[in-house]
């Protein structure tokens, strides 16, 4: 669905950036009020084994869902660090957690843990 921003503000300003906004559908011209967060300086790993269609998550707590899910491997890029070096960085943290899970080629919404 296409749509455009008509209007944002910043909410709040540290680390991460939280902005409200109004959007416009382009097709129906329906408006609706929106949040995103924006977090700059973060890299993010997604290991893909083509032979085997699978690929890599790590089940994390996140605090907005109050629960665990699974997620690529991310992190922040630290001060003076490239993000190639945080994606290194951020993999060999999370080893210890990842989850092999099969990816359906056919359907790529529908994950199947291995």
């Amino acid at each position: 669905m296409d749509f455009k921003i008509i209007s944002e503000k910043l909410k709040y300003n540290s680390f991460l950036k939280i902005k409200e906004g109004t959007i416009e559908m382009i097709d129906s011209g329906k408006r609706h009020n929106r949040e995103r967060v924006d977090r700059p300086d973060a890299s993010v790993v997604l290991i893909r084994n083509v032979e085997q269609n699978t690929i890599v998550l790590v089940e994390q707590f996140r605090y907005p869902t109050g629960k665990k899910i699974l997620e690529a491997m991310a992190g922040k890029v630290d001060k003076g660090e490239s993000p190639l070096d945080a994606a290194i960085r951020e993999t060999h943290n999370f080893f210890k957690s990842i989850l092999l899970c099969k990816l359906d080629m056919q359907n790529p919404k529908k994950i199947k843990l291995c």
